[in-house]
């Protein structure tokens, strides 16, 4: 996930909840997830990618088609994950600035503009519903969703992905699960809203995008009839002490991919040494109260 940060935004930036996103819309937010997340050690564990990586989709990609693989299977991943959540239940939220807002000199011209709201896309969050994962359990619906994609073909992540993939967020949801029932929440996991992505883009990073699509979500959670639980998982010791502030409480620790990847995520070679196959760090974490501290 992209770091929380407090620095001051652009006068006139604001958040967007995406109720009916047109097809170039889902695609902004795929691309910044895509460019977002390029190096992100566990999306680096489920594409079975060596150093040095590769390198993130350009800012002005208009279709699959202008991306390279692997990076095009990262961006087919969030393009699933996107009609997935409007399928199944959730929220996109994406943050605007005024079109009129300084470019850094790699993002012009810059295509992350809709004509539905007035300013540019920056950032954005993707929060999942309790359930949400149920959708997914049909073969017919992966297929309609479009999860097939970052798998199949030349140059994808190829069907080990889905093996690392499941076996990952089993783990997850297992600690997960654990973590909330110790805590007594009322139907366990299935009682949570889920965190699952703040992404940046990359040039507009560090003036506290994050941060704000993190309070709009909490605060969204909180003005609901029965508040419920909220989950993500940290992926450094660092991005752990951020979510504390927000109210998150780490449930656990787990590395995935322990004894086949380091800890930034990149595949070990063969007869490599196995104290550097570490695995990707996690948290699971859990938050039970507001900022405020209004729930109880």
């Amino acid at each position: 996930m992209t770091t929380p940060t407090t620095r001051a935004h652009p006068p006139g930036t604001h958040t967007h909840v995406l109720e009916r996103p047109s097809e170039a819309e889902k695609h902004n937010v795929a691309l910044i997830a895509a460019r977002a997340f390029t190096t992100h050690p566990t999306y680096l564990w489920f594409a079975g990618v060596n150093r040095p990586g590769f390198a993130p989709p350009s800012p002005t990609a208009k279709s699959s088609k202008d991306i390279p693989q692997p990076a095009r299977s990262l961006y087919f991943f969030f393009r699933a994950l996107i009609n997935a959540v409007f399928f199944s239940g959730g929220r996109i939220v994406v943050v605007r600035v005024p079109d009129s807002a300084p470019l850094s000199a790699s993002s012009s011209p810059h295509p992350l503009t809709s004509s539905n709201s007035p300013g540019r896309i920056v950032a954005i969050a993707i929060w999942l519903a309790p359930g949400f994962g149920e959708s997914l359990d049909s073969p017919l619906n992966i297929y309609r969703l479009g999860f097939h994609r970052p798998v199949l073909g030349r140059g994808s992540w190829g069907l080990g992905a889905v093996k690392r993939l499941n076996a990952t967020r089993a783990e997850y949801e297992r600690l997960h699960e654990t973590g909330v029932q110790k805590r007594g929440i009322k139907g366990g996991l299935h009682a949570c809203w889920t965190c699952e992505l703040l992404g940046t883009e990359p040039d507009e990073e560090g003036k506290g995008y994050a941060s704000l699509l993190m309070r709009e979500g909490l605060v969204y959670l909180d003005s609901l009839p029965t508040p419920p639980p909220c989950i993500l998982e940290a992926n450094s010791p660092r991005l752990k002490a951020i979510y504390e502030r927000f109210g998150f409480e780490g449930t656990a620790e787990v590395r995935a991919g322990t004894g086949k990847v380091d800890g930034d995520g990149f595949r070990v070679a063969r007869g490599g040494s196995p104290s550097d196959a570490l695995g990707v760090y996690t948290v699971p974490m859990v938050v039970l109260t507001l900022l405020s501290g209004s729930r109880a």
